[in-house]
Order: structure tokens, then sequence, then C-alpha cells
């Protein structure tokens, strides 16, 4: 599955390994980085996701959304 909505955040993870995208559509996707397909999709917004991270180690992602709620996500 895809966006259906404009993607607001786009990260690569800083092992290089994994690609998230946030969108309007209240989605976040968690890429393959090397083969480019979808891992998982994590929807747990109210509204649209305008940014996202990863932690340094790539073990964690934050979403931060205009729900007014920032939702810590353990990756690995």
């Amino acid at each position: 599955m895809t966006h259906t909505s404009y993607v607001r955040s786009l990260k690569f993870s800083p092992n290089g390994f994994y690609l998230i995208s946030g969108s309007s559509d209240k989605n976040i996707i968690v890429w393959d980085a090397f083969f480019f397909r979808e891992i998982m999709m994590i929807s747990a917004h109210a509204y649209a996701i305008y940014s996202i991270a990863f932690s340094y180690n790539s073990g964690l992602m934050a979403s931060a959304s205009s729900d007014k709620f920032v939702i810590l996500w353990q990756i690995s």
C-alpha cells in the first residue's frame, strides 16, 4: 500500500536500512531502503503527520502530528 495523500516528511535511518515517510493521510510507512518495498504501515495519529525522525542508532523513530501528539516507535 502507498500513501493516498501528500507526503509531509521523509527520512533515511542513520544505519541506511530504512526509509520512513509520514503523510497527510495520517499514516507512516516504513520502507526497506535497499529494495524500496514496504515493511509496515502504522496508523495511529488522528490528523496529518508533519514530522518524523530516527534515533541515532535507528532503533526508535518519532512521529509528530497536527493532533498535538508525538509518538515514539520501536523499529528494531
